[in-house]
Formats: C-alpha cells, structure tokens, sequence
C-alpha cells in the first residue's frame, strides 16, 4: 500500500479514535470542553433563538437521544402525513436537505457518512432552551 495513503488512514483513523474517547469517556478534558460549549452557547443563546424555526429545534429535539437520522427518517419524523408524488417528494427533500445543512452551517448538527447527528453545541443549545423555557412547542413532542 502507498504510505501516503497508509499515513492519511493511520492520521484518520487516530482523529476518529480520539473524537470517540472524547464522545463516550467521562475524563476531565472533555468534562472542561463540555463546560466550555455551554458557557459559549448561554452567551450566544440569543443569536440561535433567532437563527432557528420551531421546526429546526424540533429536528434538534428529535436528534437528542438518538444515534443519528438519515434524512428521509428525519422528514418523516417532522412531517409524518406527507405524502406526495415521488419526483416532488425529491424536490421537497432536497429543501429539507438544506434545512438540515444550514444547522450543521451553525455548528449544531454534524454529519457522517449518511446520519445527522447533534453536536455539542446542539445539545448544549437544548439544554439553554429548556432552561430559559424558550421553544416549549418543539421540546414538548414524544419522538
């Protein structure tokens, strides 16, 4: 195999590893890296609750306890009754694609491989609304 190629799956491989520890271990880094996300999203609250529709903080919400959604389930989870002819429900979920892209723009969503998944800051964001009783609507639903 290349080594170039072999030293960009190694430095990939070790970006994953180290995003993963970071992800699911309870050490102190990520115990201060958390607490710094909140304190930047409670003084930023105000720019997101602008920049966000009922609808995007519902995505958000039903982001929260879940491993990821793909886009059509993310659709379907907002939008449950629609039903629309194959050729307009692309057009509509392209729509919906940048929907979800303009969150991740924000730094609130992240994306794999297919699966939107909510980033620190996203969760952090939730947690502020709650507080501050601001989005009560879209927290409110049952995923």
């Amino acid at each position: 195999m290349d080594p170039i190629i072999t030293s960009s799956l190694i430095g990939a491989a070790t970006s994953l590893f180290k995003t993963l520890i970071q992800t699911w271990g309870k050490d102190k880094a990520s115990d201060k890296t958390q607490a710094k996300v909140e304190k930047w999203a409670d003084k930023r609250f105000e720019d997101f609750e602008q920049a966000l529709t009922v609808n995007c903080v519902k995505i958000l919400s039903f982001l929260e306890y879940s491993s990821g959604l793909r886009l059509p389930e993310a659709r379907a989870k907002l939008h449950p009754e629609l039903m629309l002819p194959t050729n307009e429900m692309h057009l509509f979920d392209l729509e919906f694609e940048y929907r979800l892209e303009y969150l991740r723009l924000l730094g609130i969503l992240n994306k794999g491989l297919r699966e939107y998944r909510l980033t620190r800051l996203g969760a952090a964001f939730l947690a502020e609304a709650r507080k501050r009783g601001k989005f009560k609507e879209a927290l409110s639903h049952k995923s």
